[in-house]
């Protein structure tokens, strides 16, 4: 199979045949939905955690001039070195130079998606540095010669079998199946990777506005040894990332770690604030952070396509999608979804995946239409713009929309019509029964920019209130 999409049908054709990629992705799947409902069923408050993100992003969307600009400032005064990226050329020059300056040879790397959105191994590569993923499934995919599978769980269609035969090969290793004797294989050899590589890159999951916070999420602690083993460490992001407090970051580690993995948190959750400071012992010598636009900005302005920066990168849409769950991931190229499916005869459920993703979102009217607009959007252009050969994934995972690029001069001049929002529905949450304001600035369920006031709606979920019905236990 060629992971691009100029092959899609007879990717999927590939995939229909093969039995063992069947079994595989079916029961990859059911594994992760079941153990998903599980956890939302215990959640008492799930629907008013979707609803307080949905309302979070609509907020910062509306205003993310001044959220990036707060960033910025609050990242600057940390001592962090903020570098602005118009697109995937930019990003990639910005990191080589940082790369060039401490001579560095190898990059150890944490999941990114941003990373594989700008194409940055290969590019790393063709100038002699060598990036190493760290991440299980991205070094076994790595290893393999082949891009993610799936945006949270890169290796899903791999068995323990295919494993053992990769590291047996690359890796020159005696061939076992065994999960444990894997995991120390891989262990071993990363591990003096971590201490010899001169720059550790990751991505981030939320850059927190308020403090200068970047947040990464993940399960095995190659993220924590990225970001603090090397003596510099670069954090590459969309612009949409940005929240506004860490307030609001508890909403979204629980709907995150639940929607992506099944876990009511995450085993690790790690806050970046700053370099090493003076008489610290650990830590990079240099923080740097890229904020990437490479397109996200004129998709901004589109109110049709909007809702797209609002995705958090969870992949449940995908496990429930009955598409993916037959084609898989590779079908369409480097990002996985259904935008064209109802156009392959072959593939069972075609059509049908956007409504079943709509169950799973954790933000609450995440699409829309968008799927059936994309067809037609000037944004989704396909193959991707040529300076990004995997830029297709604007947003990974959510249904291959592809990005033109913005070209703007930093600070970004976001276009200020998108603060005007002609109707916002009246605020649900129990503690604030006033209607909103025609302005998301102004929504009594959020303070205008700048203020120091936490929205509402969270702090009423765990007590009655004078205002309205009761709300059960703490969600966090």
């Amino acid at each position: 199979m060629r992971p691009d999409p100029r092959y899609f049908d007879q990717n999927v054709r590939e995939s229909l045949a093969d039995e063992h990629l069947q079994v595989v992705l079916r029961k990859a799947c059911d594994e992760v939905l079941v153990k998903r409902a599980q956890m939302v069923a215990e959640m008492p408050h799930w629907e008013r955690l979707r609803e307080a993100a949905s309302r979070i992003k609509a907020h910062v969307m509306a205003n993310l001039d001044t959220y990036l600009l707060q960033l910025e400032r609050n990242l600057t005064a940390n001592g962090v070195k903020v570098h602005w990226a118009r697109d995937a050329e930019e990003a990639r020059s910005e990191i080589l130079d940082i790369a060039r300056k401490h001579n560095v040879w190898t990059a150890v790397k944490s999941k990114s998606m941003t990373s594989e959105e700008i194409g940055l191994n290969p590019f790393l590569e063709q100038r002699k540095i060598r990036p190493v993923e760290t991440d299980l499934g991205e070094y076994i995919q790595q290893l393999s010669g082949e891009p993610p599978f799936h945006i949270v769980t890169p290796a899903m269609h791999r068995s323990r079998q295919d494993v053992g035969r990769i590291f047996a090969e690359k890796l020159g290793v005696p061939y076992t199946e065994d999960p444990e004797s894997l995991t120390r294989i891989a262990r071993d050899r990363l591990r003096s990777e971590f201490l010899s590589a001169e720059m550790g890159i990751s991505g981030a999951n939320f850059a927190v506005a308020e403090t200068g916070t970047i947040v990464i999420v993940e399960n095995e602690g190659n993220a924590r040894l990225t970001t603090t083993a090397p003596k510099v460490h670069v954090a590459v992001l969309g612009i949409e990332k940005v929240i506004p407090s860490l307030r609001d970051l508890r909403v979204f580690l629980n709907l995150l770690s639940i929607s992506s993995t099944a876990q009511r948190l995450p085993c690790y959750v790690n806050l970046i604030r700053s370099p090493r400071r003076e008489g610290e012992h650990e830590g990079p010598e240099e923080v740097h952070v890229v904020l990437l636009d490479n397109g996200r900005t004129e998709i901004l302005t589109d109110d049709e396509m909007v809702p797209a920066l609002h995705c958090i990168r969870c992949g449940a849409c995908l496990n429930v999608c009955p598409i993916f769950q037959r084609a898989g991931g590779h079908a369409y190229g480097w990002v996985p979804g259904p935008d064209r499916v109802d156009s392959h005869p072959a593939l069972p459920g075609a059509g049908r995946g956007v409504p079943a993703s709509f169950r799973v979102f954790p933000l609450w009217g995440l699409l829309g239409d968008m799927p059936g607009q994309n067809r037609h959007s000037p944004h989704a252009a396909w193959p991707a713009r040529q300076d990004s050969p995997r830029a297709a994934g604007l947003v990974a995972g959510a249904y291959g929309i592809s990005t033109l690029g913005f070209r703007l001069e930093p600070p970004l001049a976001l276009p200020a019509w998108r603060k005007d929002v002609a109707t916002v529905p009246a605020c649900v949450c129990a503690a604030c029964t006033r209607a909103a304001s025609p302005r998301l600035e102004q929504n009594a369920c959020f303070p205008a920019p700048g203020s120091t006031q936490f929205p509402p709606p969270l702090e009423a979920f765990g007590k009655r209130t004078e205002a309205g019905e009761g709300a059960g236990s703490e969600i966090c």
